[in-house]
């Protein structure tokens, strides 16, 4: 855990109280299991809820291949603290200058930089299972992101998606992104000074 808190840039005693809630999630098991975690952090959402949170923050695709809903003891099949620590920030950030790395490490699943066309639909899964969405909204507002956030052929990278973000309230709902600070909105102007500050916490 100490090296988790290392590796996010965060104060020893929000690590410590995120392992708290780790371990009494996960019952004392390295993992937090995915039947565990629907009778417990995830039982006050509908199912279709309930699964694409939990193929959003888990981040290692071989342990997911290996999940199930069984309430057995930790495994690989299942979430492991760091994954937790990154969601638990994404889930509790007050502004997107906080929230914004966790939740790039969320949605570019393969770490290269960009958010690739299925990175994105990705994304959107669950905005589309609280909201009912079928297959063709769905890939809409894929379309509609890539229409008004500039990209390369790779996909998004980091410092465009934020950008975009800080300025438009629609694709904050899309990405459950948090509100801009004052600051930043007072500042969009200067918004490169902004990034850097960000993203220097990529440098990790």
């Amino acid at each position: 855990k100490e090296r988790c808190g290392s590796r996010w840039h965060l104060p020893p005693a929000q690590v410590e109280e995120l392992w708290r809630e780790f371990v009494e999630a996960a019952a004392g098991e390295y993992t937090l299991r995915l039947g565990r975690a629907k009778a417990t952090v995830l039982r006050h959402v509908a199912p279709e809820v309930q699964q694409a949170t939990w193929s959003l923050v888990l981040l290692d695709a071989a342990a997911n291949d290996l999940v199930d809903d069984s309430d057995g003891e930790g495994g690989a099949g299942g979430l492991n603290f760091e994954e937790w620590l990154v969601f638990r920030n994404f889930e509790d950030a007050e502004t997107l200058e906080e929230q914004f790395r966790f939740l790039w490490a969320l949605y570019d699943r393969d770490g290269d930089g960009f958010l690739s066309h299925d990175e994105l639909r990705a994304a959107l899964q669950l905005q589309r299972a609280r909201l009912g969405w079928d297959d063709a909204y769905t890939q809409g507002w894929a379309a509609y992101v890539l229409d008004v956030v500039p990209h390369e052929p790779r996909g998004i990278r980091h410092k465009e998606l934020f950008s975009a973000l800080r300025d438009w309230s629609e694709l904050r709902q899309l990405f459950s992104a948090r509100e801009p600070s004052e600051a930043l909105r007072e500042a969009a102007p200067r918004a490169g000074e902004w990034t850097k500050n960000v993203f220097d916490l990529f440098r990790r």
